[in-house]
């Protein structure tokens, strides 16, 4: 056996050990990223307050004798909302958080 065959198995019996110590190498955990973090956290501003739904809105202004309610969301601690009662259109101001109505305007007639 020449030389130069020699040296041509050595280097496949050392290539062939590294692939098996390679393929037995333990996996590498990939780097930790935290959770990102809520956009108002970020951005240092407070989420949105809304104490009660809409659904509970209506309900507590249904029980102060409006009716025909629709609610506008409000971020904070009012609501606004659109009612009739008798035969007046009224824009409420309500608490978002109690229902309780804060002040009732009358808009127009519904008629």
């Amino acid at each position: 056996m020449s030389l130069i065959s020699k040296i041509v198995q050595a280097a496949i019996v050392v290539a062939a050990i590294g692939g098996i110590a390679a393929a037995a190498a333990p996996a590498q955990a990939a780097p930790y990223y935290p959770p990102p973090m809520p956009y108002h956290m970020h951005h240092h501003n407070p989420p949105p307050m809304m104490c009660l739904t809409p659904w509970q809105l209506k309900g507590a202004i249904a029980r102060a004798g409006y009716s025909a309610i629709r609610v506008f969301d409000g971020h904070g601690p009012f609501a606004w909302a659109k009612a009739v009662r008798g035969h007046w259109v009224y824009s409420l101001k309500v608490n978002a958080c109690t229902g309780q109505i804060v002040s009732a305007n009358r808009d127009h007639p519904i008629y």
